[in-house]
C-alpha cells in the first residue's frame, strides 16, 4: 500500500516492509521499497540491475551498491 508520514522534528517514525524483488532484467528498470517521496527519502531495491541503498535529498538520489557495502553485511544478502 502507499500510505502519507508526517514528519515531525524529534519524533521518530518506524515502517516495516516486505519485498519480494525479481530478478532484474532491464538496467533501465527500478524496484524499490523503503519511505520516500520526489524529494526527500531512502529506499532500497533494484538500480537496474544493481542492488543497494539510495538516499534522496532535494530530489538527488545517491547509490550506493552492495558491492559497496562494509562487511557487517547480513548474510541473507548473499
Amino acid at each position: 500500500s502507499v500510505q502519507t508520514l508526517i514528519y515531525r522534528p524529534l519524533y521518530q517514525a518506524y515502517a516495516a516492509f516486505t519485498a519480494g524483488f525479481t530478478t532484474p532484467t532491464s538496467a533501465n528498470s527500478y524496484q524499490r521499497i523503503g519511505v520516500y517521496d520526489s524529494s526527500n527519502g531512502f529506499f532500497l531495491g533494484f538500480s537496474g540491475t544493481t542492488f543497494g541503498i539510495t538516499s534522496r535529498t532535494g530530489g538527488v538520489d545517491t547509490f550506493v551498491a552492495r558491492t559497496s557495502f562494509n562487511t557487517d553485511e547480513p548474510s541473507f544478502l548473499n
